[in-house]
This record gives C-alpha cells, sequence and structure tokens, in this order.
C-alpha cells in the first residue's frame, strides 16, 4: 500500500513502487489517498450535493492514473487498485491495512526532502 497526498513527492513514490513492484510482483498494489471531508455549506451542498467533492476526487483519480500509467507497464498496471476514502487520515489507514491484509506501506518523508 502505498499512501498519497498529492505532493510533488508522489511522482517520486510510484516511481519507486514501480521498480519495487517489478521485482517483488506484489498480488496487489494500492494506491491510498485519505481525503478530508470537506465542510461545504449546508446551502451550497444543497444546490449542488456531491457534484463539487466528486469533481475533486475524478481531478485526482486522473492525475494519480497519469503517474501510474507512466512509470507501470502493462501487467504491473493491471495490479493496481486506487482508493480514495474520505475520514480521518490514522484510522481509516488503519482500516485498509486489516481489511486488505496489508504486507507493506510505502510513504514519504517530506522532512528529509527539505534537508536534501
Amino acid at each position: 500500500m502505498i499512501g498519497l497526498d498529492f505532493t510533488a513527492m508522489d511522482a517520486r513514490l510510484i516511481q519507486y513502487t514501480a521498480m519495487f513492484a517489478h521485482r517483488v510482483q506484489p498480488e496487489v498494489i494500492y494506491f491510498v489517498h485519505v481525503a478530508k471531508p470537506l465542510n461545504v455549506p449546508k446551502a451550497i451542498q444543497a444546490i449542488y450535493g456531491d457534484h463539487l467533492t466528486n469533481h475533486i476526487d475524478e481531478a485526482h483519480l486522473e492525475k494519480i492514473q497519469q503517474l501510474i500509467d507512466q512509470h507501470f507497464d502493462e501487467t504491473l498496471r493491471k495490479r493496481v487498485s486506487i482508493e480514495m476514502p474520505k475520514g480521518d487520515i490514522k484510522e481509516t489507514l488503519l482500516k485498509l491495512f486489516k481489511k486488505k491484509h496489508v504486507d507493506l506501506f510505502i510513504m514519504g518523508n517530506k522532512h528529509d526532502q527539505i534537508r536534501a
């Protein structure tokens, strides 16, 4: 499972994961972005419903898919699953770990990136 946050580091994580997955050949590769629920005013939500948040999710999904297509070969792309649940990051990831029986979690460390 690879944690993404829509920063510049995502491209590096996806590229690294592609190299790693090519060697290890995992059954499934989960890319996950846990979104915090948006606090859309009720008046706006009554007019637009979930259209606003769905549009944001679709744009993020497209960005992730482009990076995956760029770095993964066809065989590995068939093993990719993109998850974009909403909720508390820690709680949501822990639930996904258990549900998906995750063996390895990959994420970036932005503090090292700043010092580099």
